[in-house]
């Protein structure tokens, strides 16, 4: 769970380095942070951007939990805003099939 974190951490903020997205952190008062990180993207310094990304904010922009926890969780942050979501998980096919048969039976009842 913790490397997970960690990548999405660094996704997070690949993502928040760029400009047009900078609204969305204003919107949570972050803004400051994107600037800082489209710098450093401009600088090439991308081994030191997740640094950027505190655990608030990882909150806000992921859902953390076991594979069986996450549907619940889904649900409950975004149940009536979305209709669909993708999964930022590498995929194999014939790898988890149970484990996505689980995710696919909690949205589609």
């Amino acid at each position: 769970m913790a490397v997970a974190r960690e990548c999405v951490r660094a996704q997070v903020a690949f993502y928040a380095s760029t400009r047009n997205y900078r609204i969305i952190l204003d919107t949570h008062g972050w803004g400051e942070t994107a600037v800082r990180l489209n710098k450093k993207a401009a600088q090439g310094a991308w081994n030191t951007m997740a640094q950027e990304i505190t655990d608030e904010m990882l909150e806000v922009f992921a859902v953390e939990g076991t594979p069986e926890a996450i549907p619940d969780k889904l649900q409950a942050k975004y149940d009536g805003i979305l209709d669909r979501i993708t999964f930022y998980h590498p995929f194999q096919p014939g790898e988890h099939v149970e484990r996505w048969r689980q995710f696919a039976r909690a949205f589609n009842g």
